[in-house]
């Protein structure tokens, strides 16, 4: 990449994570792993607090299952330059609070 990346087009991912539909759908890091592989660049993360205050995803306010955030973050780690050497944009749709 030699120009600046608003001149690039990237393929990008809304609700990354899931398997099924948005309600109650499986969550998986899979996903994450499958969407890298077809070329995504930008995928995204919805994180909410989980039990004993670690991150977890998943689509909020619904059935869908979820997972954590270190295992999706493993997961983009091991995965995300295999096939692709561009940079990988991690969207965070935050809903968890300073603590």
């Amino acid at each position: 990449m030699t120009r600046p990346i608003t001149d690039y087009y990237v393929n990008s991912s809304h609700n990354t994570y899931l398997l099924s539909n948005q309600l109650t759908g499986k969550s998986s890091v899979h996903a994450y792993v499958t969407a890298i592989n077809r070329g995504c660049r930008c995928v995204e993360l919805d994180i909410w607090p989980g039990d004993g205050g670690e991150p977890i995803i998943y689509h909020g306010h619904t059935l869908t299952s979820k997972i954590t955030f270190e295992e999706v973050i493993k997961g983009l780690r091991d995965h995300a330059f295999g096939f692709n050497k561009y940079p990988i944009i991690l969207s965070f749709e935050m809903h968890c609070n300073i603590k």
